[in-house]
Parts: structure tokens; C-alpha cells; sequence
């Protein structure tokens, strides 16, 4: 075998490289060139605090990792490092998503700690017991121990929207106990001649076959959100696994637990019953108020068709948007600077704006990438500039009290930057922006067509079409033109005179100018390219490059000057394409109002004032994209879902009447939910959405029951008007503690100002709205439900009337 040894080792033998030979005289490259080690053209630059450059890295997390836990075991290699590193030189975070993971939880965590204080309150003044009480309010943290288990047993963490799940399902996993304790109770009250255990055994089982459909009517309501998809999808799942979950604990709590509590620590009671004088005074109003509808029926419907014609007006009303904007205590501030500057002019703007930022005393510690990494796979060019704020506590701002403010504040401080267009947003929210539409912004206006430049004056006049529209900020056309490009226009007929093609001209220019890779050194396991361009005196000067000498097939070598002439201009930097159509973006946020507001008033200003030509049409995109799409999946799904509530319904009672009058209460239960939500400010969004769904299920729970027992009543062979004014009587305390519990319960996540609690407040906003307006539901309810019995009696005797005739004839 034979080895040929003749690969370059360093600089040096790269030097003694022999070009040529005149008259016996080697002409090397180190005799016409400067060879030396350098680096690879740098794509971008990384600041900090406006006090020059560092290096940073970023850890990208597996997927199905836990996020927390990921971030804990870096910490700790983060430590270890930093005790290897010389003196003055150390590893530090600057952006750690676990504060706001541990934030937001704390925030629900505090919530709910808080609600369930509340609901032992409210229990042990409705109850009047101190051992029923302490039972029902065991309910929840039994109900959360098999969430928790199950959810660990799928894979689920505890993170903000699974424990905002268990937040919203207190109410709903403490129901069915408070039906049962109450139940239990109330026997042991009114038969104390029999014994306990055979009370207890009789008051369980008269509820039990409708506590069972109610929690399975309350799973299967909560089927819609496991359509969602996408990032609403991923942030609502695992609430709905969650609420799921808790169910199957109140299941088990309702049906054994409570049962065998009860037989354990109640005793009992001698003597006269003792009426409870908060429920005595409740009674003293509900039952005249219920005797009157029941007298005036046709007045009671149409308030009741008032009411929800209110609700559906509501609806209307309300603004709309795809998710509430969390405050993650931190900003993502782009910076999009002219297409055509350098990265050490990028790195020097930066720099000043790093120091705007850091005159505010909210501001923490600012960090700005500028363009590219070079092992980077974004494509981001030097005008690209993103600048993370990190901000202090709240307690320790000044400038401004809000969010929002502070915002405002900055943007105005440095807004003086020509030719710089700045977005204010957040870490996280640009990502999932980015996820959405492909757009760093909350709104995405697509301009398509075939002539860049029609579209960047289509742009233009969209830009100033919505610039009048109300909310808008941050309102921006895509930066595609403003380069430097070098012309190159060829001379045909010289070429053809020389022998030449256009390609060799073309690839003699791009050496010139780009340089091209030799060859590679090897060193090792690495590999270094060898880089041949011209010296920066030529790149950098257009004149000379004519004085370049190409070699001819015809012999001799040819100035490019003969051949080309060369000329600086200004071109576009990108021209990007979507479904291969040309496009250009005008981006927007949103402020002070709701997205799906703003973005029906900016079509309707946009259609006014810009007319588009043939060939040319705008799309829109965003995070409204978003909610019009999870909108439409549960507009499908819901229906379902309704249908295969009124299965169960059906199947628990074995009554149309019965499925009817319950089904009929639903949207009774919403008229407060719509309501509240309007008079928060709320617009309508994913979160409410997924309220409304809880409502659903509660509303439809508490009916259930009523009407069961109800029905007993009647089986025990009370008239219809007693049994339906007695068993509404008999079931107000539990409908009480119910709604009272269902609503504070949520109250801490309604008043709480924490991280995460803007996602968590128009949920419990309206679940804690539709649980108030119980009043009227169970006014309505006994109503609606002797209206469709009577009548059916009415018609049965109808029917039966002629048979009556015929034997009495016969007997005669």
C-alpha cells in the first residue's frame, strides 16, 4: 500500500503552495496573498445590559419531559460546572421557566387552600353540624387524592390548567357529598324511630341511582374539550382529565365514603327536629315565591324567556378572544431594524436600547440576540434583533402600576430609533404566535400576490387603513426591501468576442466577492475550510473589482470591466412565499379591548379603504384564527355531547317528561354565567368556554336529583302539587350549599392578582355566575315540572273518559 502524505497542516504549508513558475522563479500564495487562521463570517452577536457581548446557550427539552424537573437536574449540572471554570468566568441563567411554572402554581395552590376554607364555612352554617360539615369537606381532599393518583398514573404533572381543573371541580366533586351527608341528615332527623344504620342505607340508596348518572352526565359533558387541539387543546385536556378525574374521587365519596362516615360519627337525634334558621329564613321566601309561579305559569315562562333572550343578547355583547394573555414577569421586545446594516452597527443600536430599557427600576436584567447563531437553524438576519426584559417583583415597581403602563412607558422611551419597528410581547406568548400564524405578533395580516412591489404598497395602505382602528399597537409591514445588492450587467457581444458564458463572468465575481472553499484541513477529528476571496480593499470598493482578470478560452486574461459593469443598488432582502404565492405581513397587537372586536372592525376599515386588485387578496391570521377554529370543533362536538346527555338522562329516569323539564332548566343556569361574564369585562374565550361546560354539568346534576326526588315523593302516593312543592321545600338546603359552595369556592380565583390567574378567572367568573343564579333555577325547575305532569295527567284522564262512559252504560 502506498500513502500519499501531502495534505495541508497549518498556515505555513498553505503558504509554500507553488502557483506558478516565471523563469524558474516559484510564485507561492503567501507572495500574492495574506493567509491567516480567522473565523467564519459572524451572523450575529449576543449583549447584555448594553455593556457588551457575551455568550449564551439555550436547553431545548425532550419531548414528554417535565419541564421542571428538566430544569432542576441543569441547575445542578450548572453548579457543578461552574466550580470547574477559571476565576471571573461563571454559567448563569437568564431565562428559567420555572419560576413561572412555580409562580402559576402557587397561584391555584393558594386558591384552592383558600376555597376549601370557605366551603367548610359555608357548610357549617348551612348544616348546623360540625360532624357533617367536616365530612363533606373531607370530599375534596379525598376527591384530589384519586386525581392525583390517576393523573400520576397517566403521565399528567400538576401544572396550571390540570390544578385549575381541580379548582373549578370543587363545587362539583363536593356536590354529590352534600346531597348525600344532607340526605343522610335530613332522615336521621325526620325517622328517628328506625335505626341508624337502616336510615342511613335508605337515604343512600334513594339518591343513589341519580348521583351516579349526574357524575357520569358531568364526564361526558366535559368530552368536548378532548376535541380541542392544538395549543388550546394542550392547555385544556388536561383540566378536562383533571375534572374527569376528581369525579370518579366524588363517585367513590358520595356512594361509600361519606355513607360509612356518617354511620361512624353521627348520632341519633332525640327529640323535636331543629330547624336550621338560615334555611328557615330562605324557606320562609322560596316557598311563596314558588307557590306564586306555579300560579301565574305563563307569566313565570316569559320572564324565563326574557332572561335567556338576555343571555343570548349577552353573548352579542361580548368581545371575543383565543386565550387571556398571562403575565410570565417577563418581556420579548423585537427590534427590526433597516435590512441593510451591519452587525457591529446591529450591536451598537442594541446596546442603546439595552440602556433605555435599563433606566426603568422595574427592569432587572435585559439580554439581546441579535441575527443568527452560527450552528443556529433559524434564519435570522443581523436587522433581527430580540431583547429579553426580565422584570422585577410587582411590589417593587414605580413607573407605572400595571403591566400594561409599563409597556406604554418603554415603548414611548424608545420610540426615537429611526428606522426601527419595535413588538412588545412576552417570551411565551411569541412562541405560540409563532406556532399560530408564523408571525411574532397577536395579529397577521397576509397581503398575497405576484409584483413585490404592488404588494409592499398593498401592505402599506393596510397598515394605514388599521392604524385608526382602536387598540391597535406595534403596527408594522414586514421589512422585505432596504438591502444593498451589487448589479452585475454582462456585456453579451464581449463575452461571445472572448469565447466566455455568462456563468464565468458570474462565478469569477461571487469568488471575488463571497470567496469560495478550496480545500479543508484536517486536524484530528475536526475540519477547517481553506476560504479564497479578494482582499477587503477590492470587496469594499465596486471601481475595482472591473480590474479583475478572467482567463479567456481564447487565450490571454480579460478585465471583468471589458466584460460587466458593475453597480451598487437597493433591492429586497427576502421575498417570502405561502401556498407558492409571493406575500408580505402587516403585523399588530392588541390593547385595552378584545381581539376578535378589533379584528372585525379592521376588516371592516380595511375593505373600506383598500382596494385590491385582480390577482390580489389579504388573509387573516392570529391567535382569532385560533378561537374560530376551537369554536367550530366544539360547536360540532357539544351537540354530541348533548345528545348523549339526554341518553343518560333518559337512562336514569325512563321519562321524556323527566329528560324534558331537566334539559329545559340549562339555559336557565347560563343566564347568569353570560351575564356576569359581561359585566366583568371578560370578553368571551377558550377558558369560558370551558366554564360554560362545567355550568352545563352542575345545572344538570342538581336538576337530576330534584326531579328524583320529586318522583319519590309521588311514588309514595303524594298529589302532584304537594310532592313538587315538598320535595323543591325538602331540597333547598342542599341547592343552597350547593350554589354557595360552587361559587366561593372560585371567589380566590376571581379577587387573586397572581401568576396564572389571568387563564383561571373567566372560567371561575362564569361557573361562579351560573351557580348564583340558582334562585331562579329552582324556582323555575318544580314549575316547569309540574306544568309538563299535569298536562300529561290532564291528557291521560282525557283518554281514559270514554272507557269511563261505556261502563257505566254497561252497568246501568
Amino acid at each position: 500500500m502506498v500513502r500519499g502524505l501531502g495534505l495541508v497542516k497549518d498556515v505555513e504549508d498553505i503558504k509554500n503552495i507553488v502557483l506558478e513558475s516565471r523563469g524558474g522563479t516559484p510564485i507561492r500564495v503567501g507572495d500574492v496573498a495574506r493567509v491567516e487562521i480567522g473565523n467564519e463570517l459572524r451572523q450575529g452577536a449576543v449583549t447584555k445590559d448594553g455593556q457588551g457581548e457575551v455568550v449564551t446557550g439555550i436547553v431545548l427539552k425532550g419531548i414528554n419531559e417535565n419541564t421542571k424537573q428538566v430544569i432542576e437536574r441543569v441547575s445542578a449540572k450548572v453548579a457543578e460546572i461552574n466550580k470547574t471554570l477559571p476565576e471571573g468566568v461563571q454559567v448563569v441563567d437568564y431565562y428559567d421557566q420555572s419560576d413561572l411554572i412555580d409562580h402559576s402554581v402557587h397561584t391555584v395552590t393558594e386558591s384552592l387552600i383558600e376555597g376549601e376554607i370557605l366551603v367548610f364555612i359555608i357548610l357549617l352554617l348551612l348544616l348546623g353540624d360540625f360532624r357533617g360539615s367536616l365530612i363533606t369537606a373531607a370530599g375534596i381532599p379525598f376527591c384530589m387524592l384519586v386525581a392525583f393518583i390517576l393523573m400520576w398514573y397517566s403521565g399528567l404533572s400538576a401544572n396550571l390548567t390540570s390544578l385549575g381543573g381541580l379548582a373549578i371541580s370543587i363545587g362539583m366533586m363536593v356536590d354529590a357529598t352534600v346531597v348525600m351527608v344532607e340526605n343522610i341528615y335530613r332522615h336521621l332527623e325526620e325517622h328517628r324511630e328506625h335505626s341508624m344504620r337502616e336510615t342511613i342505607l335508605v337515604a343512600a340508596q334513594e339518591i343513589g341511582r341519580p348521583m351516579f348518572f349526574a357524575i357520569l352526565i358531568i364526564i361526558a359533558v366535559f368530552l368536548p374539550v378532548f376535541t380541542l387541539q392544538g395549543i388550546e387543546g394542550k392547555l385544556f385536556k388536561p383540566l378536562a382529565y383533571a375534572v374527569t378525574f376528581s369525579m370518579f374521587g366524588s363517585l367513590m365519596m358520595a356512594l361509600c365514603v361519606a355513607p360509612m362516615l356518617c354511620a361512624l360519627s353521627f348520632r341519633m337525634r332525640r327529640g323535636e327536629p331543629r330547624q336550621n334558621p338560615i334555611v328557615r329564613f330562605f324557606k320562609s321566601i322560596y316557598i311563596p315565591v314558588l307557590k306564586w309561579t306555579m300560579v301565574h305559569r305563563y307569566l313565570t315562562l316569559l320572564i324565563a324567556v326574557l332572561l335567556i333572550g338576555w343571555s343570548i343578547a349577552n353573548v352579542y355583547l361580548l368581545g371575543s378572544e383565543f386565550l387571556p394573555t398571562i403575565d410570565e414577569g417577563n418581556l420579548l421586545v423585537r427590534a427590526t431594524m433597516p435590512a441593510s446594516i451591519s452587525l457591529s452597527r446591529a450591536v451598537e443600536i442594541s446596546a442603546q436600547i439595552e440602556k433605555k430599557f435599563k433606566e426603568f427600576p422595574e427592569v432587572e436584567a435585559v439580554v439581546a440576540k441579535i441575527g443568527r447563531a452560527e450552528l443556529g437553524g433559524d434564519p435570522e438576519s443581523v436587522s433581527n434583533d430580540e431583547i429579553y426584559v426580565r422584570l422585577k417583583p410587582k411590589e417593587q415597581w414605580t413607573t407605572a402600576k400595571t403591566k400594561d403602563g409599563l409597556v406604554e412607558a418603554m415603548r414611548q422611551k424608545v420610540e426615537g430609533f429611526p428606522g426601527v419597528q419595535f413588538n412588545f410581547s412576552q417570551v411565551i406568548q411569541t412562541r405560540n404566535d409563532e406556532l399560530i400564524s408564523g408571525i411574532n405578533a397577536q395579529i397577521a395580516v397576509k397581503v398575497f400576490g405576484e409584483d413585490q412591489g404592488s404588494l409592499l404598497k398593498l401592505a402599506e395602505q393596510v397598515r394605514d387603513a388599521m392604524s385608526n382602528v382602536r387598540g391597535a399597537e406595534d403596527l408594522a409591514v414586514e421589512q422585505v426591501g432596504g438591502e444593498q445588492h451589487l448589479e452585475v450587467a454582462l456585456n453579451r457581444s464581449e463575452l461571445a468576442r472572448y469565447g466566455l458564458n455568462v456563468s464565468d463572468v458570474l462565478e469569477a465575481a461571487k469568488i471575488a466577492i463571497g470567496g469560495d472553499e478550496a480545500t479543508q484541513v484536517l486536524e484530528g477529528q475536526r475540519r477547517f475550510a481553506i476560504f479564497v476571496r479578494l482582499s477587503e480593499d477590492y470587496r469594499n470598493q465596486v471601481e475595482k473589482l472591473g480590474n479583475i482578470l478572467i482567463a479567456a478560452p481564447v487565450g490571454g486574461r480579460v478585465p471583468l470591466g471589458q466584460l460587466a459593469t458593475f453597480k451598487l443598488s437597493t433591492g429586497d432582502a427576502v421575498i417570502d412565499r405561502e401556498n407558492a404565492l409571493r406575500r408580505i405581513v402587516v403585523t399588530c397587537n392588541v390593547t385595552d379591548r378584545d381581539i376578535g372586536g378589533f379584528v372585525k372592525d379592521a376588516q371592516n376599515a380595511v375593505n373600506q379603504q383598500v382596494k385590491m386588485p385582480a390577482g390580489y387578496f389579504i388573509t387573516w391570521g392570529g391567535q382569532f384564527e385560533n378561537a374560530q377554529q376551537a369554536t367550530r370543533r366544539l360547536a360540532i362536538a357539544i351537540p354530541i355531547a348533548l345528545v348523549l346527555v339526554f341518553v343518560l338522562i333518559y337512562a336514569c329516569f325512563g321519562s321524556f317528561r323527566n329528560t324534558a323539564t331537566i334539559i329545559l332548566n340549562i339555559p336557565i343556569a347560563l343566564v347568569g354565567s353570560t351575564t356576569f361574564l359581561l359585566f366583568s369585562g371578560f370578553p368571551l374565550s377558550v377558558p369560558a368556554l370551558v366554564g360554560f361546560i362545567a355550568v352545563f354539568g352542575i345545572a344538570v346534576q342538581n336538576g337530576m336529583v330534584m326531579v328524583n326526588f320529586i318522583n319519590t315523593l309521588r311514588g309514595r302516593g303524594m298529589e302532584l302539587h304537594e310532592a313538587v312543592v315538598t320535595g323543591a321545600s325538602v331540597r333547598l338546603r342542599a341547592e343552597l350549599l350547593s350554589a354557595l359552595i360552587g361559587s366561593i369556592s372560585l371567589v380566590p380565583f376571581i379577587i387573586s392578582s397572581g401568576t396564572g390567574a389571568e387563564i383561571e378567572k373567566p372560567l371561575a367568573i362564569v361557573v361562579v355566575g351560573g351557580m348564583l343564579m340558582s334562585p331562579i333555577k329552582i324556582v323555575f325547575l318544580p314549575m316547569v315540572y309540574e306544568w309538563i305532569e299535569s298536562r300529561a295527567e290532564l291528557r291521560a284522564a282525557r283518554k281514559l273518559k270514554p272507557s269511563d262512559e261505556i261502563e257505566a252504560e254497561i252497568d246501568e
